[in-house]
């Protein structure tokens, strides 16, 4: 078996950007029911108030920096449905995404366009103050497409919020093969803190902020630091639990 983490940590070395992991007879389609890494049956579309519900508020500091930014126009590439539009402007706010039954959800929320995210050219003739593009990346089977499209479509000065998880964080390292952020099988793309400020630098953005969403968050709890303390006294036996640094968010400006 592959250990994924070794060649994640490779791309220190190597220079590139992403590891691209095979999966193998996978249809992926993130929008389907699926188990996510605690064993639990999710449905992402058909309990959209109930994941819109927990997305908000496990996501209150991202829209605080979004609303600090005092955007005119905002592009969400990768909307899915809509959970992120659902807490801003819907005046100030627009949507894209390649699914169309997360999009129907969405469009209740902001204008939406069905586009191919892995497109190597948007036919899109708008531009914006702000894009987000969070928890998209991974799933993308050609990152520097998607970010050569972004710089396109975003105005002078423009902002980028993008966020994806990091697989060579502390649990990723510890776990391996293991890593509860592997679990979904439409990852493919898979980034390290290092190597995404790399992949924003060389593609004309600088960094202004970055951020490890956790501590905010439903998931950061006494029971959890119990069972961090029990797995690990037991080897690490199951999947890795969530933990500081798993996510990455990072706020870019247009160069």
């Amino acid at each position: 078996m592959i250990d994924i983490n070794s060649k994640v940590q490779a791309l220190l070395v190597n220079n590139n950007y992403y590891y691209s992991l095979k999966r193998k007879n996978i249809k992926r389609n993130y929008w389907k029911s699926s188990k996510d890494p605690d064993g639990i049956l999710r449905n992402r579309l058909k309990n959209h108030k109930k994941e819109k519900k927990n997305f908000i508020k496990n996501n209150k500091n991202l829209i605080k920096i979004i609303n600090s930014l005092k955007y005119k126009s905002l592009c969400d590439i990768g909307c899915g449905a809509g959970y992120l539009l659902s807490a801003l402007n819907k005046q100030k706010v627009f949507g894209i995404d390649n699914d169309e039954k997360a999009l129907k959800l969405a469009s209740q929320y902001s204008k939406t366009l069905k586009i191919d995210l892995n497109d190597k050219n948007f036919r899109l003739n708008k531009k914006f103050d702000l894009i987000t593009c969070y928890h998209v990346i991974e799933h993308i089977k050609r990152p520097e497409n998607l970010i050569t499209n972004i710089h396109k479509i975003l105005n002078s000065d423009g902002h980028i919020i993008i966020g994806t998880p990091d697989f060579d964080s502390a649990m990723a390292r510890l776990y391996k093969n293991n890593y509860r952020l592997l679990n979904d099988k439409t990852h493919i793309s898979l980034f390290s803190l290092d190597s995404l400020c790399r992949f924003l630098r060389d593609n004309k953005f600088r960094i202004i902020k970055i951020e490890f969403p956790f501590f905010e968050t439903n998931y950061f709890n006494k029971n959890l630091l119990l069972n961090i303390y029990s797995d690990y006294k037991n080897d690490r036996k199951g999947v890795s639990p969530p933990f500081y640094g798993n996510f990455i968010t990072v706020l870019a400006k247009k160069i």
